[in-house]
Parts: structure tokens; sequence; C-alpha cells
């Protein structure tokens, strides 16, 4: 099997800060983490209002599928 095709590993964690210019209040950051939740291995999410962005601390998720989630 050709390694630089391999699927990430379950344990690899990583963080990403997502844009979300929707969220401007805890309402709209609690369905921003209730969609993102709902992915398998998301571990955090922490929301910065003011420069709405959240932060998710998660276990191998692609972007694109967070991203999803985010919108």
């Amino acid at each position: 099997m050709d390694p630089r095709h391999n699927a990430p590993e379950p344990s690899e964690t990583g963080s990403t800060w997502l844009q979300v210019p929707s969220m401007c209040c805890a309402a709209e950051f609690n369905l921003v983490e209730k969609e993102l939740r709902r992915l398998d291995g998301v571990r955090e999410v922490s929301p910065d209002f003011i420069r709405r962005t959240v932060r998710i601390q998660h276990d191998a998720v692609p972007e694109p599928e967070l991203v999803a989630a985010a919108a």
C-alpha cells in the first residue's frame, strides 16, 4: 500500500480555526457547536464572538466536513 495515500490515523489530533460570519451571539454559537459535535472526532468547540471564529479541537476530521458543519 502506498503510504502517501493512507487515511489519517484516528489518534491524529488537530486544531482548526474557522470564520463563522453569522455567529454573533451565544444562540448562534450553540447551533454551530451542535452541528460540529455531530461529527465523529470533534473533541472541543470554542467560540470567539468578537472575531466571529470558532476553534475546533478534533481527531482526524477533514476540514471540508468541519466547514460544512459550521456553515
